[in-house]
């Protein structure tokens, strides 16, 4: 019994002393993850020794793939207490203005009034980041979004509200304003946009209310708090301001590309819209019955060269034969337009099966070269039908300069002389430019030779004259029209 009781005393005290060991060993595991992320922050701190005895108060909450690492204004007292968290990710450009927004957030709280309760007032700040980068167009950018909370109650906030910060990475850094973003009628476009979104959303109660109009109308400051993220642009709203504080805050996620006449900035592979004054020499130059590999992209260069862009009207039949023609006029920022499918002549006899016939097979060829539909339609051989109008779906497009280039084409005319062709280009060059003016837009054919080389020298000739040459969707934006569908357009200048 004696030899019994020895042993169960010598494992006891083994027992107590592993017991300590692992005490002390994850003493000295924990100790250093703490203090690492202590020293992690640059903290500016008053803590009393009520809080010194508790577990942080604020705590960074990491996010999928964030960038920098994460710093601290911290402040802990008996009126009120803040923790600011914001990264620091090693460029300066990003960096500043930054720590300066979380600054600002900290400095505007402290002058919060004491709660007459004695309470102290807790506000956190968290923040997440988010880059967006596309290979296929090189475009790069970062968000930073501050998530502000704060209450007298450290897990229930009373208010939440955001600040948001857009960076361009693509060459010098630079921080991005709502204007450097976005251009033209944005706003009015943005509150149609932000209301159909929430119409779809549990606030689809609240749209109605004026609280919600004046909070998502037309005004700059409503869209100020905005971000890229996951390929979208997200606008935020604090809580209370579109409903009751209780639904919290709300966000609007809208895409890019249904916002591509709105925007200054590349956020696909396709060129980004170009924005002019109303007071600018515009001239849109349009090409029918194409595309015709090689030609068509001969005209593209030649247009990229001098700073252009055109509209292109396109046959169904001939997207499907060079759909990479059509694909390559479109990234570049130019407009495709639908030229009916086998242009036919939509005259008064014609069905309304065989002309919805026409325009939707032009509009799916399109739609699979381009990844978008056509924008405006032009009919073959010109207007002729009013019924037809009524059914395009879309403005109709005529023009006010016809270059009549078809009649001299190298097929029409194969056995001139090379004299004989120079005079031909010569005429159809000065029927350009002898009468040229703001706001024309003048007829052209993408799939005759001759064409290609009147454009090699009408086109740096109407740039040396001053005009800019546009697509139709820029002439529309910067003389301040919304075209209309079926409406006939021949020329488009400010209106008066």
């Amino acid at each position: 019994m004696k030899a019994n009781l020895k042993k169960n005393v010598i494992l006891i005290v083994v027992a107590s002393v592993l017991g300590v060991a692992v005490i002390v060993a994850a003493g000295v595991f924990l100790i250093p993850r703490i203090i690492s992320h202590r020293t992690n922050s640059s903290t500016t701190t008053l803590s009393e020794s009520t809080h010194a005895k508790k577990d942080p108060l604020f705590q960074h909450a990491e996010s999928e793939q964030e960038a920098g690492t994460p710093e601290l204004i911290e402040k802990r007292g008996k009126s009120l207490s803040y923790g600011v968290f914001y990264p620091v990710t090693g460029d300066e450009a990003v960096d500043a203005p930054v720590k300066a927004t979380a600054q600002t957030i900290a400095e505007e709280f402290e002058k919060t009034p004491a709660d007459p309760s004695g309470q102290s007032t807790v506000l956190r700040a968290d923040y997440r980041t988010s880059v967006l980068e596309n290979a296929e167009s090189g475009c790069r950018y970062m968000s930073v979004i501050f998530d502000i909370a704060s209450g007298l109650d450290e897990n229930e906030p009373e208010t939440q509200s955001y600040r948001s910060m857009v960076f361009d990475l693509n060459g010098d850094t630079k921080l991005l304003a709502l204007d450097d973003v976005f251009g033209g009628d944005y706003l009015n476009v943005l509150a149609k946009k932000t209301g159909k979104y929430f119409a779809g959303t549990s606030l689809a109660d609240y749209t109605g209310t004026e609280l919600f109009k004046t909070n998502t109308g037309a005004n700059a400051e409503n869209y100020k708090n905005f971000a890229l993220q996951d390929g979208k642009i997200v606008f935020f709203f604090d809580s209370g301001r579109l409903a009751p504080e209780k639904e919290g805050c709300q966000k609007a996620e809208l895409i890019p590309s249904e916002l591509y006449y709105q925007l200054k900035i590349k956020l696909t592979e396709r060129e980004p819209f170009r924005f002019f004054s109303a007071d600018e020499k515009l001239v849109a130059l349009t090409f029918d019955d194409g595309p015709s590999k090689g030609r068509t992209e001969r005209i593209l260069k030649i247009l990229a060269d001098n700073g252009g862009r055109a509209t292109f009207f396109t046959l169904g039949m001939m997207v499907n034969k060079s759909p990479e023609s059509v694909k390559k006029a479109y990234l570049s920022g130019c407009d495709i337009g639908n030229h009916s499918f086998n242009h036919r002549q939509m005259n008064p006899s014609m069905s309304d099966a065989a002309i919805s016939k026409e325009i939707n097979t032009c509009n799916d060829a399109v739609i699979a070269a381009a990844g978008a539909p056509p924008s405006f339609f032009r009919f073959p051989y010109g207007f002729k039908n009013e019924r037809a109008a009524n059914m395009v779906g879309m403005p109709i497009i005529a023009w006010s300069i016809d270059t009549v280039d078809w009649s001299v084409s190298d097929t029409r005319k194969k056995n001139r002389s090379p004299q004989e062709r120079e005079a031909d280009i010569q005429t159809t060059l000065n029927r350009v430019l002898n009468h040229v003016q703001d706001g024309d837009i003048v007829l052209m054919h993408d799939v005759h030779s001759i064409t290609v080389d009147v454009c090699e020298r009408l086109i740096p000739e109407l740039t040396a004259r001053g005009y800019r040459l546009v697509t139709l969707h820029e002439l529309f934006a910067a003389k301040g029209i919304t075209p209309e569908n079926g409406k006939i357009y021949r020329r488009v200048v400010a209106e008066q």
